[in-house]
């Protein structure tokens, strides 16, 4: 029984992981003043792909988490620009809330290649700059995605509203936004994938040391 019980909380505890990493990572979008958990929240993403996931599928799993979490927090964010209407009947909130699941889910999975490729090159010596790269192409995809999810008559043809972007939760640090001088938006998400991934490696190198220690 014991036996039972700590393989399942194995199991349990890096998706409880993942969705934590979520969660901090759409607290640092969605309020101005806790813009640090979003470096916080994707490092331990990385670092749960990194290290927890042990086949391809939970890769997916965790990126699946991961990308719905982070896109639907960005898009809360819209609700809090143009607020709907509270004297709509239910039948308006229901379509503004499928509305609001259709591209949240479209750009969540997103994150499902991404931490699929962080998966397969964990090994790999680059790990650290291959997942910087990964997670801009990730960022820009998103906005390609949207642009498809909201094509239409007299829509733009090209990637925009990046408001799920990560890197604009650096946009509320005053020393930080000066960053953005640099290359904008672009900027704010390279430096936002250098610090999380730093610190997933750090995390990454801590670990390994701690079994080293405990081997011999």
């Amino acid at each position: 029984m014991e036996n039972r019980y700590s393989i399942r909380m194995d199991r349990i505890a890096p998706v409880v992981l993942v969705l934590v990493s979520g969660l901090l990572s759409g607290i640092g979008i969605l309020a101005a003043p806790l813009w640090f958990c979003a470096p916080l929240g994707l490092a331990l993403f990385i670092y749960m792909v990194w290290e927890r996931s042990m086949r391809a599928s939970e890769s997916l799993q965790f990126g699946t988490i991961f990308g719905f979490l982070t896109a639907g927090a960005g898009l809360l964010s819209l609700w809090e620009i143009v607020p709907p209407d509270q004297s709509a009947n239910i039948s308006i909130h229901f379509a503004a809330g499928l509305l609001w699941l259709v591209p949240t889910i479209a750009l969540g999975a997103v994150s499902i290649p991404f931490a699929y490729v962080l998966f397969r090159t964990k090994a790999n010596t680059f790990a650290p700059l291959i997942a910087i790269c990964t997670f801009v192409l990730h960022e820009y995809a998103r906005m390609w995605v949207w642009m498809v999810v909201t094509y239409g008559k007299g829509a733009s043809t090209e990637p925009h509203l990046s408001i799920t972007a990560l890197g604009y939760a650096f946009a509320d640090s005053p020393y930080l936004l000066q960053v953005a001088s640099y290359g904008g938006l672009l900027a704010l998400t390279v430096l936002l994938a250098v610090c999380a991934s730093a610190l997933a490696s750090l995390l990454r190198n801590r670990r390994s040391m701690q079994w080293r220690i405990q081997a011999l």
